[in-house]
């Protein structure tokens, strides 16, 4: 696939909506540069689709990227980034009374005699401190995935993890910890998990914010290196609330200026327990000239060039995103594409990313 920039469609829209408290309709000087870096980079690393957000109360930019070659989309999966999503929801379920971070498994979902997940915590499964290996680490998975009849069920999904526990309370990334918080939701809300996310994001006006249960038919891409890229539209991934959230760059915008700047959705104190950060340690993530060095109850926390920023990010077989806040200024960005692979990831990570946190 070859993307010709000259084909490439970008909007800077100074709406109501999209600029919010942005006095300004014109671009400044660094975002007129960003524009520029980004156009050339998608160009040079041959990406399908890009939607970019910079927002701050003072200025915005959006920048949209199509390859004509491919669909027009405005809708992406966001991967990991789900994970925010249900961080937050489950602390509005505790603020509610109906959770606490400190249940344990074995309190609220029936396990097996002797089950070794029974004293895990609500705070270990949003922190990845459970010790619970990953289903998706699988190669049975990794085959299903390819083949396009990945496992819905939390049965399926549930013997697909591996027996061997990782120590309790030290930090591994594992997308089976929000399968099990898929079913406690159930448990507490007494409906299926997908549709108490769905409802509860509806209920404040980000209805485009959802949970995909169903075939994902959007075009997507996956290449290994800049000499080839293959359609992955056919593959099918599950990750359910570990990564199955699917919506638009402008809706993000919407629930991160809620959520942290208005700070409308939970209290202010529920925030807080969402930066209870336990150290990455080894898996900690670069980016750029940074690192995603801490990770909270559903966020990660960014470490670039003496900025903090605090949100997730996520990559699957089909998807990237990058949502992050900084609190010292009130700036989001967002970022959004249908393409993964090595060869995306870094171009999205290790270039893209980097060159807009520079201009911010």
């Amino acid at each position: 696939m070859k993307v010709l920039s000259y084909f490439s469609h970008f909007r800077i829209l100074g709406s109501v909506f999209l600029c919010l408290a942005c006095p300004t309709a014109l671009l400044s000087q660094g975002y007129l540069k960003l524009e520029k870096e980004v156009r050339k980079i998608a160009a040079d690393e041959h990406f399908p689709s890009l939607d970019i957000i910079a927002w701050s109360p003072k200025d915005s930019v959006i920048i949209n990227y199509h390859d004509p070659a491919t669909q027009d989309i405005d809708t992406y999966g966001i991967g990991s980034a789900t994970k925010m999503l249900v961080g937050t929801f489950v602390l509005h379920l505790i603020e509610k009374g109906k959770l606490q971070l400190n249940d344990e498994i074995g309190q609220l979902l029936e396990l097996p005699n002797k089950s070794p997940y029974a004293t895990i915590t609500v705070r270990q499964l949003l922190q990845h401190t459970s010790g619970i290996p990953d289903y998706t680490r699988n190669s049975i998975w990794l085959d299903q995935v390819i083949k396009g009849t990945t496992p819905t069920s939390f049965k399926e999904r549930f013997q697909l993890i591996p027996n061997k526990l990782h120590p309790l309370n030290k930090f591994y990334y594992s997308n089976s910890n929000y399968l099990f918080l898929e079913q406690i939701v159930e448990k507490v809300e007494r409906i299926p998990y997908d549709k108490a996310l769905n409802d509860f994001y509806k209920n404040l006006g980000l209805e485009q914010v959802q949970l995909q249960t169903g075939r994902d038919s959007t075009q997507t891409f996956f290449a290994q290196d800049n000499t080839g890229t293959n359609d992955v539209t056919a593959t099918q991934e599950t990750y359910g609330y570990a990564g199955d959230v699917h919506t638009t760059s402008h809706t993000l915008l919407q629930f991160m200026v809620k959520m942290f700047v208005e700070q409308s959705i939970i209290e202010p104190g529920s925030i807080q327990q969402l930066q209870q950060w336990v150290s990455m340690d080894a898996m900690k993530i670069p980016v750029g000239e940074g690192f995603i060095t801490h990770y909270g109850n559903g966020l990660m926390k960014l470490d670039y060039k003496e900025q903090l920023w605090i949100g997730h990010a996520g990559g699957t077989l089909k998807y990237q995103s990058f949502v992050f806040f900084n609190p010292s200024d009130s700036t989001v960005l967002i970022a959004l594409t249908n393409a993964s692979g090595s060869h995306y990831t870094n171009a999205f990570v290790q270039k893209l990313i980097p060159a807009v946190l520079d201009k911010l």
